[in-house]
C-alpha cells in the first residue's frame, strides 16, 4: 500500500521566513562539532540516562506508553525521564516506569525564558539519549536534544522541504513505516537504539486510587450502576 507525501510538518517559525532557514542552517552545523557519540549500552542493568520526547499533547503521549514501558524492561536501572506537554504530564505523571515527568510550555504560554530554563535543567541531568516519539516534531522542540549536547538523538525520517529539514542535526534517523501503528513506530526508534528486538507492550495509563474513586462517584451520580457493561467511545 502505497501513501500520498506528507506536507512537512509546522515549526515556530513562518514557512517563507529567513531566521528559519538561518536557525536550521545552524542546528545543522552545530550538531557537527558535537562528540562522536560512543555506542549504547545493550540492553542490561547498565544505569543509563534517556529522555523521552512526546511533545503532540495527550493522545500522541498515550501511544508512547508502551515505548516508555519497553524501556524501563531493557534498562531496569536507568533513569528515564519524560518530556511533554501539561496535558499529557497530568495523564503520566504516576507512570511507575518513569523517574521525573518535565512538562514544557503549550503554545499560548511561550517564554524564552521558560524555555532556556528548562534547556538548563536537561542539559544538567546529563542523558546519554533523547527519543523523540513520532509526530509533532517542531523545530523548537526537535531543538533541545541538540543544544543540550545529549550524545544520541533518535528521530524518524520526516518529509520536510529542504529549508526546514533539521533531520541532518540527528544522529541515528530511522525509517517510519507507514503500514504500522504509531505504538509500533515509536518502539523502532527503542529497537534502533538498543539494537535489540522489543516485544510489544500495552497503553498504559496509571491511575491513583482516589482518581478511580471520583469516577466511579461520577458515573453513580448520573444514574449508572456497578453492575451495568459500560462502552466508551473517543472519535478523533
Amino acid at each position: 500500500m502505497t501513501h500520498p507525501p506528507q506536507p512537512p510538518l509546522k515549526t515556530i517559525f513562518p514557512e517563507s521566513s529567513l531566521a528559519k532557514r538561518m536557525a536550521v542552517r545552524a542546528l545543522r552545523w552545530y550538531a557537527k562539532t558535537l562528540p562522536k557519540a560512543p555506542p549504547f549500552p545493550p540492553p542490561g542493568d547498565a544505569p543509563v540516562r534517556i529522555l523521552i520526547q512526546s511533545m503532540g499533547g495527550i493522545g500522541n503521549s498515550l501511544m508512547a506508553t508502551p515505548l516508555i514501558a519497553a524501556t524501563r524492561k531493557l534498562y531496569p536501572n536507568a533513569r528515564i525521564d519524560l518530556l511533554t506537554t501539561p496535558g499529557a504530564a497530568e495523564l503520566l505523571k504516576t507512570d511507575p516506569n518513569l523517574n521525573e515527568v518535565l512538562v514544557d510550555q503549550d503554545g499560548s504560554d511561550y517564554s524564552r525564558k521558560k524555555y532556556r530554563t528548562l534547556n538548563r535543567k536537561i542539559k544538567s541531568n546529563n542523558y546519554q539519549a533523547a527519543i523523540l516519539t513520532l509526530n509533532a516534531v517542531t523545530f523548537r522542540f526537535a531543538v533541545r536534544s541538540v543544544m543540550c549536547r545529549i550524545p544520541i538523538r533518535v528521530i524518524h525520517r520526516y518529509d520536510f522541504l529542504p529549508h526546514d529539514d533539521f533531520i541532518a542535526a540527528f544522529n541515528l534517523v530511522v525509517e517510519r513505516d507507514r503500514g504500522k501503528h504509531d505504538v509500533e513506530n515509536n518502539v523502532a526508534l527503542l529497537e534502533a537504539l538498543s539494537r535489540t528486538k522489543v516485544p510489544s507492550e500495552p497503553l498504559g495509563i496509571h491511575l491513583r486510587d482516589s482518581e478511580y474513586s471520583e469516577a466511579f462517584s461520577g458515573l453513580l451520580s448520573v444514574g449508572v450502576s456497578e453492575a451495568q457493561p459500560i462502552f466508551g467511545m473517543c472519535p478523533g
